[in-house]
């Protein structure tokens, strides 16, 4: 059984800083495509996991100005109770505001190991995160000893963190270009991805008890992946692009001879085949690339006509993206219009 201990409600900086590992977990790791869902305040401050919840990504998360050595291995201690556990912590990853230059031996990095840090700085590591178990409940650590302290610091990445909303909100943005909006949009965003985790810190579960990893989803204390993109979608087209059942106006012209039960039926194809076309993962990169250039049409020539838009889509870019046909892709570039315009 894995029980849930020292949940917490921390300060806004504090939370900004979980908001940074969220967003270090689905939008920099180059194993973020892995990651399907982001657990918050459950087994740490955030932890990713794959849709089996079978993986686990395990950040703790220390949004400190000055992290000394000691102070460091203090941070460790969660991550070294998750290590201990026989939940599957696949990665267990510290994350620091700062490291400072001279604690490591290789300054340029943003992911540390153990090995990276210098050989006083891995002393005193050492010997704040054992300072911290001898502190902590002993029934936590029963099985601690020095080669499994070894062992588990050998496999902690410490992450020093960007900490720019912006920047770690364009992270999550597969456009080539990402200046057609202000910086206060994508502070904006941030701003609500935070409160979605702020929110669900609010849920106490301190104490629960969990027989297998899974069990977790029931506590209804995570993001998923496809809420972060049905955010970022619908704030970048202005519409709540998935949930409107109505004919977009500039689609009225294409049904205008038609029952009202086949315009209903039409309209709920099209946003399944939008639901499809953007929640499928082996097709991310064209699909954004596809929104990218809809988007950048209608900014540049609002009075440009869907037939106009439609027609200038470049061939390969339409067969790239084959959830989408063509009754399905005016109606989405329709949607478009609405929200820019």
């Amino acid at each position: 059984m894995y029980q849930i201990i020292n949940t917490e409600k921390n300060n806004e900086k504090a939370s900004d800083y979980e908001t940074f590992s969220l967003l270090y977990l689905l939008g920099v790791r180059t194993d973020k495509e892995e990651i399907d869902l982001v657990l918050i305040d459950c087994f740490n401050d955030v932890t990713g996991a794959d849709e089996a919840v079978v993986r686990l990504w395990d950040v703790q998360s220390k949004g400190h100005k000055t992290n000394t050595p000691l102070k460091i291995g203090e941070h460790l201690v969660t991550l070294y109770g998750n290590f201990l556990s026989s939940f599957p912590f696949s990665y267990l990853i510290l994350f620091l505001e700062t490291v400072d230059t001279s604690y490591v031996t290789d300054n340029s990095k943003q992911v540390f190991k153990f090995s990276d840090f210098t050989k006083s700085s891995k002393k005193k590591i050492k010997n704040g995160l054992q300072r911290e178990v001898d502190r902590r409940n002993k029934t936590q650590f029963q099985l601690s000893d020095e080669n499994k302290l070894d062992q588990f610091l050998s496999v902690v990445d410490f992450v020093r963190c960007t900490a720019n909303k912006i920047s770690n909100v364009k992270n999550l943005i597969e456009f080539k270009n990402k200046k057609f909006r202000k910086d206060e949009f994508f502070v904006d965003i941030f701003n609500e991805i935070r409160g979605m985790q702020s929110a669900l810190k609010n849920v106490n579960v301190e104490g629960g008890l969990l027989r297998q990893p899974v069990d977790v989803l029931s506590l209804k204390k995570f993001i998923s992946r496809n809420q972060i993109v049905t955010l970022l979608i619908n704030r970048l087209v202005g519409i709540e692009l998935f949930d409107n059942l109505s004919v977009p106006i500039n689609f009225i012209q294409y049904v205008q001879a038609m029952e009202s039960e086949d315009i209903k039926d039409l309209v709920q194809s099209c946003n399944s085949s939008l639901s499809r076309t953007f929640f499928n993962k082996n097709n991310k990169f064209h699909v954004w690339h596809l929104l990218e250039f809809i988007i950048k049409k209608i900014i540049v020539k609002p009075e440009n006509k869907i037939e106009t838009i439609f027609l200038t889509i470049p061939e390969n870019l339409r067969k790239k993206v084959p959830t989408l046909d063509e009754t399905s892709t005016k109606f989405f570039i329709a949607r478009v219009m609405d929200g820019l315009t």
